[in-house]
């Protein structure tokens, strides 16, 4: 009995310094954030409504070729946050789950916001997101994040 007990606050404890971690990270995070407020934006050579964007990334959809910054770029994280609503996590268990069961292949992953531009620029077609919005060079800006 004392054994089940001393497991089960041991749990409790876990549990809730994790809690108390996520909190303060969360924050440290959304004051990070504050900063880059409004300065990333979805890009692309025509206009597209931010819901088609969405099922894009989601693999919902495939009406445009969609391109992705690389893993664990802070833009990246936050379109996928700000966005699609997932975080980073969230976003590549859905995409492991639709290539595993063939539904969809993977977005193209480009280097930088240059890259995204010109491959925007050469498809008519393409859709993509960038740190800064300003570096849009004619494109349509679909919305600012």
């Amino acid at each position: 009995m004392i054994a089940g007990m001393r497991s089960r606050i041991v749990i409790l404890s876990l549990f809730v310094a994790a809690a108390v971690l996520n909190m303060l990270t969360g924050h440290a995070h959304a004051a990070g954030d504050e900063a880059n407020l409004g300065k990333g934006a979805i890009v692309s050579s025509k206009e597209i409504e931010l819901d088609v964007v969405r099922r894009m990334y989601l693999g919902q959809q495939r009406d445009f070729i969609a391109v992705n910054l690389p893993e664990g770029d802070k833009t990246r994280e936050r379109f996928e946050q700000k966005i699609i609503g997932r975080t980073p996590a969230q976003m590549k268990a859905h995409w492991s789950r639709l290539v595993f069961t063939g539904r969809a292949w993977e977005l193209s992953i480009l280097r930088s916001d240059e890259d995204i531009i010109g491959f925007i620029q050469a498809n008519d077609n393409a859709i993509g997101y960038i740190s800064d919005a300003s570096k849009a060079n004619g494109l349509f800006i679909v919305e600012r994040f």
